[in-house]
């Protein structure tokens, strides 16, 4: 007679080895998923130099805070990108993405924190020397470069799979009953834990979903844009990432500061916010606005809209509205506020900050069954 439930007991199978060779990475990346959340926070809390007391006055122009970074450290190729803060306290971050101190390093910027109230630097460091940093590309790629970034990809894909498997196994076979919305010790701490292992993953289900996918789009932007592409073309404009529109040198003209560039963009943008810059480190280099339009909701501190300036004219070299863009820029653009939660304010940032437990919990729970499971077979 043929055996009506072999697929569910191959997907119980599969579901309990996937989780029992990959949970363990899966809880490191899950935990430290949840400080990378807060990271600019907790980094106060390590180095009281990164944070500033807020006297309540204007800041100083960017001009001058620009002059002081570029004092400090001076001679450097790539633009400074200033990095407005994100509470009331905050620095202003000056990142040089590529410095040539840690030449053919992945992933080490140079942080400059930057006292806007003051103008003055701070202090300094390379991103990964920190606590906080550290575990940061703990989470983003186990501090192993490009191979660790493509590990945490295929384990955003595992964990994608733990999760639909999970909602597969814990949907009834015949009827939906309360008790499997809900925990019981009634029945012994074994049954508690079974219990714990099914409602934890389906009350968590859609978050875990949702990171995982935003992860995957983060560590695979090329394929996903490929992905996307087959629905609606993205945008070939530059980006912020990159150092803008080329700009040609004008020896003598009047002289253009990164705060008039403000002033228009500004004017093209009434309403919005400034939330970075991009600071020029050579002749033919332009000054960036980023700015933050209102109708920008689900991007408060990655904000799509830019205005790149000629710092010799003072012309508009170039100009990225969000609004005007196609749906395959808007998908593309959402997975980092998607995966750190800023989409959706402080209630999405703690949201996903208590998700990062729940690897941890699924791992445990999962493991003490597996275990009390393998002990009855021994006796």
């Amino acid at each position: 007679m043929a055996d009506k439930y072999w697929l569910r007991r191959l997907w119980i199978a599969t579901h309990r080895w996937v989780g029992l060779t990959a949970g363990l990475v899966l809880v490191v990346i899950g935990l430290t998923g949840s400080v990378s959340v807060f990271w600019r926070e907790l980094s106060q809390v390590f180095d009281a130099r990164l944070a500033v007391e807020n006297s309540g006055a204007p800041y100083r122009p960017y001009s001058e805070m620009i002059d002081a970074v570029n004092a400090e450290f001076p001679g450097r190729k790539h633009q400074w990108y200033f990095g407005l803060p994100w509470t009331d306290n905050g620095v202003i971050y000056a990142v040089d993405h590529d410095p040539p101190e840690r030449a053919g390093q992945y992933e080490r910027p140079l942080y400059v924190a930057v006292d806007p109230f003051a103008a003055r630097v701070t202090t300094h460091y390379f991103w990964g020397e920190t606590p906080v940093s550290w575990l940061y590309n703990l989470h983003s790629h186990l501090n192993a470069g490009p191979v660790g970034m493509t590990i945490v990809g295929v384990l955003g894909f595992l964990l994608l799979g733990l999760a639909l498997s999970g909602l597969y196994l814990w949907w009834p076979i015949t009827r939906f009953t309360l008790r499997q919305f809900m925990t019981t010790t009634r029945d012994g701490y074994a049954r508690f834990e079974f219990d714990l292992h099914k409602v934890a993953g389906f009350y968590s289900l859609v978050l875990l979903s949702v990171l995982s996918i935003s992860g995957i789009m983060l560590v695979f932007p090329e394929g996903s844009e490929r992905v996307v592409s087959v629905f609606s073309e993205p945008s070939a404009l530059e980006r912020a990432e990159g150092e803008g529109p080329r700009s040609t040198p004008r020896p003598g003209a009047p002289a253009v500061t990164m705060d008039d560039a403000v002033v228009k963009a500004l004017q093209l943008f009434p309403g919005a916010r400034v939330r970075a810059l991009m600071a020029p480190a050579a002749p033919e280099h332009s000054y960036g606005v980023i700015l933050q339009q209102p109708s920008e909701i689900f991007d408060p501190f990655y904000p799509r809209t830019e205005v790149w300036v000629d710092p010799w004219s003072g012309g508009i070299l170039q100009v990225i509205d969000p609004n005007e863009q196609g749906a395959a820029d808007r998908v593309l653009s959402i997975a980092t506020p998607l995966h750190g939660g800023e989409a959706f304010g402080l209630t999405g940032r703690i949201l996903v900050c208590l998700t990062g437990f729940v690897p941890l919990l699924m791992f445990y729970t999962g493991l003490r069954q597996w275990l009390r499971k393998r002990s009855r077979a021994t006796s």
